[in-house]
């Protein structure tokens, strides 16, 4: 080998390093992305199954969390990057400094007022009786008492609320028979029927609560936020998984059967009950800068009943993109 021909041999084996160096540091660009253990994390289900791999960008990582409260933690100490979250807990965040912005709304409201009692056929039919609510101190109560108030129902004189039982309890009752009138999302909707065909939904409380407020579109349940951090230093990767996500979801209902068994095999739901329940769980993908009329006076009417449930305050402009 000539003095020549080794200094070239030399120059490329440290660019050869180079390259390669960054190249590596390149492909540890991660994305955490977390979702909750239930039916606001179906929309990426294809994404846990096949995760999305961005070249030399970067790539996106998947994990499941089963409390609002242990994903709390996550995003407040940096674990997540983004995170599948109901708004009013995107907005505690927000409000407590955790440095998030809403990216997109990712689902709305799915909650129903139903009865098997054949003499229940419309909200108004429901003054004097127990309604079972699930949730006290969040949307569902909140949501149920505005539409109660919007329709001429005092709801602490016309109407009982008793928050007694759980989702999965007040689903089984219901479907036993043992109460008249429950508020209950989906799917607890779909297995309360299909236990017992005598059950019947009511109102649409989605509807119900757009009317009274004056929301162009059923209310928005839940958002997918991102560390503000991470869309500031990695913008084009953040954007990749954000179209990705929006490409996925009509996958997700093209094969209600094989998001069936995603949901089993990542979020415990069962694969039939998915499979049934999906036309009605109401999963989008909007950016939530089109959707920021709706989110405000959705934390208005929040903020009315308790300002606690959304961190004291409605988030200003800054919690979008």
């Amino acid at each position: 080998m000539t003095k020549t021909t080794g200094i070239l041999f030399i120059l490329f084996m440290a660019a050869s390093f180079v390259f390669a160096g960054g190249a590596t540091e390149d492909r540890e660009k991660v994305l955490y992305v977390a979702g909750l253990k239930g039916p606001s994390s179906i929309g990426m289900l294809p994404m846990f199954a096949d995760p999305p791999d961005y070249g030399w960008s970067g790539r996106a990582e998947f994990s499941v969390v089963d409390e609002p409260q242990i994903m709390t933690a996550r995003i407040l100490s940096g674990e997540v990057d983004i995170a599948a979250v109901p708004v009013n807990l995107a907005a505690v965040l927000y409000n407590k400094g955790a440095g998030i912005k809403i990216a997109a709304i990712i689902g709305n409201g799915v909650i129903h007022l139903v009865s098997n009692d054949p003499e229940v056929k419309s909200l108004q039919d429901v003054r004097g009786r127990r309604i079972y609510c699930i949730a006290q101190g969040s949307n569902p109560e909140y949501i149920m008492k505005y539409v109660l108030e919007h329709s001429g129902i005092e709801p602490d004189k016309d109407v009982e609320l008793d928050f007694t039982f759980g989702h999965n309890e007040l689903a089984a009752q219901l479907a036993a028979g043992k109460v008249q009138i429950g508020v209950l999302p989906e799917p607890f909707v779909t297995v309360v029927r299909k236990k017992n065909p005598e059950v019947k939904a009511v109102v649409d409380l989605q509807e119900a609560f757009g009317k009274a407020s004056g929301l162009s579109r059923p209310y928005p349940a839940t958002a997918l936020v991102v560390r503000a951090g991470v869309y500031e230093r990695n913008p084009g990767l953040v954007g990749k998984f954000l179209d990705d996500y929006r490409e996925t979801l009509p996958r997700v209902f093209a094969d209600p059967e094989k998001t069936g068994e995603l949901a089993l095999q990542y979020i415990g739901l069962p694969a039939a009950l998915v499979a049934e329940a999906l036309p009605r769980l109401n999963l989008e993908f909007t950016p939530a800068t089109e959707r920021k009329d709706d989110l405000r006076r959705f934390y208005e009417i929040l903020y009315a009943y308790n300002p606690a449930s959304i961190g004291g305050k409605v988030p200003d402009e800054a919690i979008y993109p």
